[in-house]
């Protein structure tokens, strides 16, 4: 494992891990409220979540290079991936998004899937580039394409989940640029721009008379990913905090636990 040592801020003012993953958290927050309650929540709260998903696949390449266990790693991205398909089987029974909107059929995938699990998400990208780093490291041609066959395959399986399409070439780009935040910088503004053109393109293509653009890019909002350049930027490559369990698992902790309140007043609201 490499040996965490400062990266050169882009300001005197700089962000450690830590608090990335706290200003991350609290955006999620109110991007998750705002999916579930959109009735109360302004539209252009969409826009404030959509940083978090890619600052935290950043995150997760700086863990990968410098957590002292790998296996423990990904067994923590694991366990909570795992406690959150349980919750939202739970929460796809008693909500009936298990029944697929256009057949009216139950289904499987959905009845697992459906829902938030950025864990499942996480573990599968860190898996990839936990192989694609074995593979860079091994000299029998051999053995790297035996491994080229689980690669593809776990890459496959990220596009199917929760924002795969989006943060997996995110987390290539952060692997194989480790160090060089400006690399990152720049292809997340590249992918940002080409994303907001692709959502102007398709309004106008799709000829929406009852919609005005400004709230098809509240609902197509993916370009605003772009948040996260200068937060990235900000990072100067500590990982913060006190050490302690708490910081280190503040997110594991956190994310179900605001999920699951999210539900119940959800549920309370809708179902029951």
């Amino acid at each position: 494992m490499h040996t965490q040592t400062p990266l050169t801020p882009t300001s005197r003012f700089s962000l450690t891990g830590t608090q990335l993953k706290f200003i991350a958290a609290f955006f999620m927050l109110i991007d998750h409220i705002h999916s579930y309650f959109p009735e109360v929540t302004p539209d252009w709260f969409s826009f404030l979540g959509r940083f978090v998903a890619p600052l935290f696949t950043f995150l997760l390449v700086e863990g990968f290079f410098y957590t002292h266990s790998r296996r423990k790693y990904l067994t923590r991205l694991t366990l909570g991936a795992s406690v959150m398909v349980i919750m939202n089987t739970l929460q796809n029974v008693l909500t009936g998004a298990a029944f697929d909107t256009f057949t009216h059929k139950f289904s499987f995938f959905l009845l697992f899937l459906s829902g938030h699990n950025i864990f499942i998400t996480l573990a599968l990208m860190f898996s990839v580039i936990w192989l694609i780093d074995i593979l860079r490291q091994q000299e029998h041609l051999l053995i790297k394409l035996t491994l080229l066959l689980p690669i593809g395959a776990l890459m496959v399986l990220t596009l199917m989940v929760e924002g795969g399409v989006y943060l997996l070439p995110i987390v290539l780009v952060c692997y194989f640029s480790h160090n060089q935040k400006k690399w990152v910088m720049s292809f997340i503004l590249l992918f940002s721009l080409l994303l907001l053109g692709k959502s102007i393109f398709t309004y106008y293509q799709m000829q929406l008379p009852n919609e005005s653009l400004y709230s098809y890019l509240t609902f197509s909002s993916e370009f605003m990913m772009i948040l996260a350049v200068p937060l990235i930027g900000l990072y100067n490559g500590q990982r913060g905090g006190n050490g302690s369990k708490w910081d280190k698992n503040f997110f594991y902790y956190f994310y179900p636990a605001h999920l699951a309140i999210i539900y119940i007043i959800y549920d309370f609201i809708h179902v029951f």
